[in-house]
């Protein structure tokens, strides 16, 4: 939070914060103990909300969208029951031609984990616009996430979960769009988002064209003492951690049955790998993995 971000009397706070696809402002009141955005939905440059400062209750924020680069917006922190009136203080030099839209994704019954209430999430679909009539266009796949119940119900279900998650949102993109081309499809992402992507090529091989990897996770079982947060390679894999484990056959196991490499032999689209020589996280000899499997071929 930025160092200025109380009202006036003390009784209020202005945050911003991240919900589903966007980050939101928000309001809380210490008297009342209420929460309330104050970010103006109706605005076109509706998107992300970034709270910069608060001065003698006038707040500064920094809005903007697919299409609209950052804009500075002021308005005062509103009595109870009223709402902000927003000022827009630098119109975008330059707006994109792009349409955008928020895509709302449940997964169905039989993947509902009951543990968890939280399990639907959101995508964003942005594309050119006009398109001449009759033409479609590719769809290029970013993996991105949130949701803490998402995060937790996770731990055990790398590799099928997930990547259920990510697929669903495609067909659900390409079953509502119909200039999306289906035929045109590729998937980027990178760590995790990388671990996704070559899971989705390998466990859906006719369906993307193309594939672009960031430091991907490809095999948790080599991974184990060459990144800094050794615990999640347990944890994600459904097992305790604790610094004095020694890996057991069974967890070794587990994490390679739930890592890309096992899908590796199925993979038909390019791939582009992008490592990092210097990646603490994810060691570059993961995506080399890949590559030396690939290219064996």
């Amino acid at each position: 939070m930025p160092s200025c971000c109380w009202s006036e009397d003390g009784h209020r706070l202005v945050f911003s914060s991240a919900c589903r696809n966007w980050k939101d402002l928000f309001m809380v009141d210490r008297r009342s103990q209420t929460v309330t955005s104050l970010s103006d939905k109706s605005s076109r440059v509706y998107g992300s909300w970034k709270l910069l400062t608060v001065q003698r209750d006038l707040m500064v924020v920094c809005c903007s969208s697919p299409n609209t680069p950052p804009t500075l917006r002021v308005g005062f922190i509103p009595s109870d029951g009223e709402a902000v009136t927003w000022r827009t203080l630098q119109h975008p030099v330059v707006t994109f031609n792009f349409l955008w839209t928020t895509l709302d994704i449940t997964p169905p019954p039989e993947d509902d984990d009951t543990r968890y209430s939280g399990l639907d999430f959101g995508a964003v679909l942005v594309k050119p616009s006009p398109l001449p009539d009759g033409t479609t266009t590719p769809l290029v796949v970013f993996i991105h996430g949130f949701g803490q119940d998402s995060i937790l119900s996770l731990i055990g279900q790398i590799g099928n979960q997930d990547v259920k998650d990510v697929q669903r949102a495609v067909l659900t993109a390409l079953q509502g769009d119909k200039t999306l081309n289906p035929e045109r499809l590729a998937v980027i992402g990178g760590s995790h988002g990388g671990f996704l992507s070559c899971h989705l090529i390998g466990q859906y091989p006719d369906f993307y064209r193309a594939c672009a990897a960031r430091n991907p996770v490809i095999n948790a079982a080599t991974l184990l003492g060459t990144s800094d947060i050794v615990d999640w390679r347990y944890t994600s894999a459904g097992f305790l951690f604790s610094y004095d484990n020694i890996p057991t056959a069974e967890a070794l196991a587990v994490m390679l049955e739930k890592s890309p490499i096992t899908q590796a032999a199925k993979i038909k689209a390019p791939v582009l790998l992008m490592l990092g020589g210097k990646d603490r996280r994810v060691s570059p000899h993961q995506g080399l993995e890949l590559y030396k499997v690939l290219k064996s071929r």
